[in-house]
């Protein structure tokens, strides 16, 4: 699949409607989010352009679980099936995605440490008007382990997973 090999700049529309045309499963490199977090019903960012500390906090924590793994891709804007594991169902486009990306990596310098080492992020047009998905493509770390300072807390990647490392797993690390 040609999203898998291109680079961050060269990604398109087109990429990501391939993407979901073939529904693509999620891995231990990939991972596909529809909105930030709803846990109080609806997505700040879709109903008020606010970026609240849950929602980052929430999309973060794999953002930091692939920098402590094998780097990989999460894509907001696009929803996931139900199937095990999870594939590229539809394109669910944000508003003012450009903004969206810039304003993560800006939240993502100031909890995650130590900082990401070539941690970037990018919105990609589906539509007028900025609207489109945001593409953050986290490297494999040197730095690792790196944790959400918010909540003090180390992850990982694991298959489709994400979770909390364990003591010894930070202590393997370092």
């Amino acid at each position: 699949m040609a999203f898998a090999l291109k680079g961050l700049a060269d990604l398109n529309a087109d990429d990501l409607t391939e993407l979901c045309s073939a529904q693509a499963p999620e891995s231990e490199h990939l991972d596909f989010k529809e909105d930030l977090s709803k846990k109080r019903g609806d997505d700040p960012w879709r109903s008020r352009r606010e970026l609240a500390e849950a929602a980052s906090n929430a999309l973060l924590e794999h953002v930091v679980g692939f920098a402590n793994a094998h780097g990989g891709r999460v894509v907001v804007g696009v929803r996931e099936t139900a199937d095990k594991p999870s594939r590229a169902g539809s394109l669910q486009p944000l508003p003012d995605c450009h903004d969206l990306a810039e304003r993560l990596l800006q939240v993502a310098s100031g909890v995650i440490t130590p900082q990401i080492p070539r941690l970037r992020a990018r919105g990609i047009d589906l539509g007028a008007g900025g609207v489109g998905a945001v593409i953050i493509d986290i490297p494999e770390s040197p730095l690792a382990p790196h944790r959400l300072e918010r909540t003090r807390r180390c992850y990982v990647r694991r298959g489709t997973r994400t979770e909390e490392l364990t003591m010894r797993e930070i202590q393997d690390l370092t």
